[in-house]
């Protein structure tokens, strides 16, 4: 058993259907059985509290993510000079707010004619009503 980690411990095989190992059955009191499916059931609560925990945040995970497609959509037919986006949620921190960080989407457009200032407004405009941020870093590529 030492292979095993569990140094000073030993294993032994009862055969409760051989009439030879019914005394040794009934040395096996209900105690023994209770200790064990009580320790069971505290690993088990222990357990579905963690599987709880995280499929509240993989729920929360699933609210905040941005419909990627939808918007590169809407973005296609309002500003047909637009190739291709990139979304992401980030944070941005400065080390005079020690701690501090405000939440920014980060979000790149691939123009090949590239974009009018005007337009690049209006897409951050847009952009900021229809996914209902404060703060956007828009950022334009060729």
């Amino acid at each position: 058993m030492a292979q095993y980690g569990l140094s000073e411990t030993s294993l032994e095989v009862v055969n409760v259907s051989d009439p030879a190992g019914a005394k040794e059955r009934e040395k096996i009191s209900a105690a023994s059985f209770m200790s064990y499916y009580r320790g069971n059931a505290r690993e088990n609560h222990r357990k579905d509290s963690l599987i709880a925990v995280l499929q509240s945040e993989l729920s929360q995970r699933r609210r905040e993510e941005l419909p990627v497609s939808k918007i590169a959509a809407e973005v296609y037919a309002l500003f047909p000079e637009v190739d291709s986006l990139s979304v992401a949620r980030s944070s941005v921190a400065s080390p005079s707010e020690a701690g501090a960080s405000t939440p920014v989407l980060l979000v790149v457009l691939y123009s090949r004619q590239g974009m009018e200032k005007g337009h690049a407004e209006k897409v951050e405009t847009w952009l900021k009503e229809r996914l209902e941020v404060a703060r956007i870093e828009l950022f334009i590529r060729r």
